[in-house]
């Protein structure tokens, strides 16, 4: 893991993304039961920086305050998963799919879990949930513009 953080450094050294956050990055993805390797360096290295951009563009600031490193993390993680599926690179299968939420309800919480969804179904909720969570919070780090 640490050759792994070690090389998507050296590619993004300019970057904001600091090694603990890229470890983040790595143990999310790990948690969901896709092992990132050496390959996948550059993939996430452009993932983070896409997000990364898409986070300073959207708030009009010039780096990822510490209050959206958890949202941040979940974006990218959920554009990787989706990229590698789209590009047939990723077997859901190996993903541990098991505790994929259907819904969320944030008036008196209420969280469901889908037992009867197919591993597919599951994934695009996961992917839906981790690149849409949080973008609420972008409000509270926006900068106007002159």
């Amino acid at each position: 893991m640490n050759e792994m953080i070690q090389k998507i450094l050296n590619i993004i050294p300019t970057s904001s993304h600091s090694e603990p956050s890229i470890r983040a990055v790595l143990n999310r993805l790990t948690s969901f039961g896709y092992l990132p390797t050496e390959d996948d360096s550059w993939e996430l290295s452009f993932v983070m920086m896409s997000v990364e951009n898409h986070i300073k563009n959207s708030c009009n600031i010039t780096s990822i305050p510490e209050g959206l490193f958890n949202v941040a993390a979940d974006m990218i993680c959920g554009e990787f998963l989706m990229n590698r599926k789209n590009s047939g690179r990723l077997d859901i299968s190996d993903l541990d799919l098991s505790g994929a939420i259907t819904s969320i309800s944030e008036g008196d919480v209420s969280i469901s879990f889908d037992t009867n969804a197919t591993d597919e179904q599951k994934f695009n909720q996961l992917v839906s949930y981790l690149l849409t969570k949080g973008k609420g919070e972008f409000v509270c780090y926006r900068q106007l513009k002159w």
